[in-house]
């Protein structure tokens, strides 16, 4: 598998500090670029991917944390989408409750070191845009 490089954009509307993070564990290159299309691209095979989600799981296989976790690795990705999305109060409350139950006798979510998989929630977490101001 020929992973390249992450290249990010500088104008993202929400920078993917996950896709950053997961780049560099798994020692691929990334680029930052003034203009782009896409918030974020990965050079693959060939091809050029677009869906961070995508590009999160690619990551995650490169850095080893799928083939080395457990069959719920897939489970944390899909809940840093989800944390990237626009989210109720209730609804990111259970998400972050339910992340709090499964890490209070863990250190980290796969294994017993830090894993890509580890990074992607951080990133998802750290990038979540603050929510807009009311006005009354």
């Amino acid at each position: 598998m020929a992973t390249k490089v992450l290249n990010v954009s500088l104008r993202a509307s929400v920078i993917p500090y996950g896709l950053i993070a997961q780049a560099a564990f798994a020692k691929v290159e990334t680029s930052f670029l003034d203009t782009a299309e896409h918030d974020a691209t990965l050079a693959h095979n060939d091809q050029t991917i677009t869906d961070q989600d995508q590009i999160a799981r690619i990551l995650a296989e490169k850095a080893g944390g799928i083939a080395q976790g457990t069959s719920s690795t897939p489970d944390f990705l899909k809940i840093a989408t989800n944390l990237r999305g626009n989210l109720a109060f209730p609804e990111l409350v259970a998400i972050l409750d339910d992340l709090d139950d499964y890490l209070a006798y863990r250190t980290y979510l796969i294994g017993h070191d830090l894993s890509s998989v580890d990074l992607a929630i951080w990133g998802a977490c750290r990038g979540t845009p603050p929510p807009p101001l009311c006005h009354s």
